[in-house]
C-alpha cells in the first residue's frame, strides 16, 4: 500500500460488522482526491495531515469532495509553545512532517474554504 501504513484490516472489519456499504479506497493519494469527481456526506481525515509535506494541498483536495452539508472530521496532533498560527515543519521526522498550532490548523482550513462554524477540539490527557 503506497501511503497507508496501517493496512485495511480494521476498516474492513468495521464495514463487515456494521453491514456498511462504505467505499474504501486505500490506494488513492490524498493529493489526487479531485479526480474522484464526486462528493461525500462524511469524510474522515484521521491521522494523516501531520505526515504530509503539503497539508494545504491535501485539504484543498478534500474540499473538492464536499457538498454544502458535508461533515469533515480531522484528527491529529497539534503543537504548543509557538505563536498562534505558527506551525513546525520537520522533513527529517517522517512521523510528523507538519505540526500546527490550533491557529495554524484553523487558518489552513479557512484558506481551503472550509466553514468552521462549530469546531470541536479534543485533547488527550497528558501523561
Amino acid at each position: 500500500m503506497t501511503q497507508n501504513w496501517a493496512g485495511q484490516t480494521g476498516i474492513q472489519l468495521a464495514k463487515e460488522l456494521l453491514g456498511s456499504s462504505v467505499e474504501i479506497d486505500l490506494q488513492r493519494s490524498v493529493y489526487d482526491l479531485r479526480s474522484v469527481g464526486r462528493t461525500f456526506d462524511v469524510i474522515l481525515f484521521f491521522g494523516v495531515y501531520y505526515h504530509l509535506h503539503s497539508p494545504f494541498h491535501a485539504l484543498a483536495q478534500i474540499r473538492h469532495c464536499c457538498h454544502p452539508e458535508t461533515v469533515v472530521l480531522v484528527e491529529g496532533p497539534i503543537t504548543h509553545g509557538l505563536p498562534d498560527g505558527a506551525a513546525q515543519y520537520s522533513f527529517a521526522d517522517h512521523s510528523r512532517e507538519w505540526l500546527p498550532t490550533v491557529g495554524a490548523l484553523r487558518q489552513i482550513a479557512e484558506a481551503t474554504y472550509f466553514n468552521m462554524e462549530d469546531p470541536v477540539y479534543a485533547s488527550s490527557p497528558r501523561r
